[in-house]
């Protein structure tokens, strides 16, 4: 399993419009690599598919710490973990 951090930086924090922004980024990237993709809050548990849901329960602020993650070890998986992180 592929994995790679990111601290958000948006000065809300992950709210709606910003969930919604990110659901559609990493719908796009599974469905050009065809695959799963993760997140959770770094340290923390299980990962959860990305989704609207999943990313408001984790009530992510601004200056947190997420994983995104991928269930793939490939080049592809890869390229889209990095290709989500730098959208985010």
């Amino acid at each position: 399993m592929f994995a790679n951090k990111v601290t958000i930086n948006i000065e809300d924090g992950v709210h709606t419009r910003i969930a919604a922004m990110i659901v559609q980024k990493a719908s796009q990237i599974k469905h050009k690599y065809n695959l799963e993709l993760y997140i959770k809050k770094y340290e923390n548990s299980e990962p959860l598919a990305i989704s609207m849901l999943a990313l408001l329960s984790l009530k992510i602020v601004k200056g947190e710490t997420v994983e995104i993650l991928c269930n793939d070890d490939s080049l592809n998986g890869k390229k889209a973990i990095i290709e989500l992180c730098d959208f985010i």
